[in-house]
């Protein structure tokens, strides 16, 4: 009977030592389900920021494609307008000659004229000059004439 005593007491001993085991256990496995729980929690944030991140990525490589193709557009369009810019600075560099010609032979051509006027002027004095020396002659040669009518009138007249 102290055999089985003693085993009993061992006994109650061990299933003690195993409530008390099964208790510390379960206080355990609480604390573990909810450290687990956190656990989840907290992985699932980084999980959702990381799709966030991912989302965020996406649109930012599409914007940066979308500007690298407006950029190279302007680049295109940029270059044409260059281009159009170029030639029309050509075009205004030969109408700039152009008006430069055409403004020296208008003052050649002004000058010219005012030469010709001036010939004119001086040639319309001399036709003048002329012209009243042709009236002075004629009215010479017509008394002249006069008077040579007259003295072959005399003569004939003193002739006959």
């Amino acid at each position: 009977m102290a055999t089985m005593k003693t085993s009993l007491n061992r006994k109650d001993k061990v299933i003690s030592e195993n409530e008390n085991r099964i208790k510390f256990l379960q206080e355990e496995k609480t604390s573990l389900n909810d450290q687990l729980i956190e656990l989840r929690v907290k992985v699932s944030e980084p999980t959702s920021q990381n799709k966030s991140f991912l989302d965020n990525k996406n649109t930012l490589v599409t914007r940066n494609e979308n500007l690298r193709q407006e950029y190279n557009d302007l680049m295109m369009r940029l270059n044409k307008v260059t281009a159009e810019n170029n030639k029309l600075m050509k075009e205004i560099g030969e109408l700039s000659d152009k008006y430069s010609d055409i403004k020296d032979s208008k003052l050649t051509s002004n000058s010219q004229i005012d030469m010709i006027k001036r010939r004119c002027d001086e040639l319309s004095m001399i036709n003048k000059e002329y012209e009243n020396r042709v009236d002075a002659l004629e009215v010479e040669l017509s008394e002249a004439r006069s008077m040579l009518q007259e003295r072959t009138r005399e003569a004939d007249y003193k002739a006959y």
